[in-house]
C-alpha cells in the first residue's frame, strides 16, 4: 500500500513537472493605447510602368546635359543635343559625297567616246566578214586548182608509155601539183584564221553596248 502511494506520488510530481515546463516564456505589458512603429528592411526591385527609349539618328558628341534623374520633360522639349560643330562636318562630308557622285553619274552619261567605239567595231565586224568571204574564195580557187593539177599528173602519167607525153610534162606536172597542195594549205589556214578572228570581233559591240549600259 505504501508502495503504491509512492508511485502515485511519483508519477503526480513527474506529470506536474511535464506540464508546467511545456511553455514558453513571453514578454508581459501593460495594455496601452499608442501607434504601432514597426520596418522592414528587405531589398526589393521596382518598375516604370513604361521604358521610353532615346535613339540618335547618327553618331556624334553630346553637349552637357542640364536635366537631372526625376526632372519633367514637355513634349518637345529636348533632351540632349549633338555638338553643332560635328553636325556640320557630317553635313560637309555628305555633301562632299554627294557632289563625288554626281560628277562620276556624269562622267558615265557621257557615252560619246564609247558609241564612236562601238560604231568602229561595228565597221570592222564588216571587214572581218568580206576578209573571211575573201579568204573562203581563195580557198575553193586553191582547192580547185589542186583537183586540176591531181587531173592533169594523172593523165600524163597515163600518156608517158605511149609516148604522147614526155618526162618533162610530168616532171612539170607534178610541181604544179607540190604547188597546189601548199597553196590550198595555205589558203586553209588564211580561212580559218580569218573565221576565228571574225568569231571574236563579232562580240565588239555587244561588250561596248554592256559597258555602255
Amino acid at each position: 500500500m505504501i508502495v503504491t502511494l509512492l508511485a502515485v506520488a511519483v508519477l503526480a510530481v513527474v506529470g506536474v513537472w511535464a506540464f508546467g515546463s511545456s511553455g514558453q516564456p513571453v514578454e508581459a505589458a501593460a495594455v496601452t493605447i499608442g501607434e504601432i512603429r514597426e520596418f522592414v528592411d528587405e531589398q526589393g526591385t521596382t518598375a516604370l510602368p513604361r521604358t521610353y527609349v532615346v535613339t540618335m539618328p547618327f553618331e556624334g558628341r553630346l553637349e552637357p546635359i542640364s536635366l537631372s534623374a526625376g526632372d519633367r520633360v514637355r513634349r518637345g522639349e529636348p533632351v540632349a543635343q549633338i555638338v553643332p560643330k560635328d553636325l556640320a562636318e557630317e553635313v560637309e562630308l555628305a555633301q562632299t559625297a554627294v557632289e563625288r557622285l554626281s560628277a562620276q553619274i556624269a562622267e558615265n552619261n557621257e557615252v560619246a567616246v564609247e558609241l564612236t567605239q562601238k560604231k568602229q567595231a561595228e565597221y570592222f565586224v564588216d571587214s572581218m566578214e568580206d576578209t573571211v568571204k575573201a579568204a573562203e574564195a581563195r580557198k575553193t580557187a586553191t582547192s580547185e586548182k589542186l583537183q586540176l593539177a591531181e587531173t592533169t599528173l594523172g593523165r600524163l602519167r597515163s600518156l608517158r608509155p605511149g609516148g604522147a607525153a614526155t618526162s618533162d610534162h610530168v616532171d612539170r606536172a607534178e610541181g604544179g601539183l607540190v604547188e597546189a597542195q601548199v597553196d590550198y594549205k595555205q589558203s586553209d589556214l588564211i580561212w580559218k584564221a580569218m573565221a576565228a578572228n571574225k568569231a571574236a570581233t563579232a562580240l565588239l559591240p555587244t561588250m561596248i553596248s554592256q559597258q555602255i549600259a
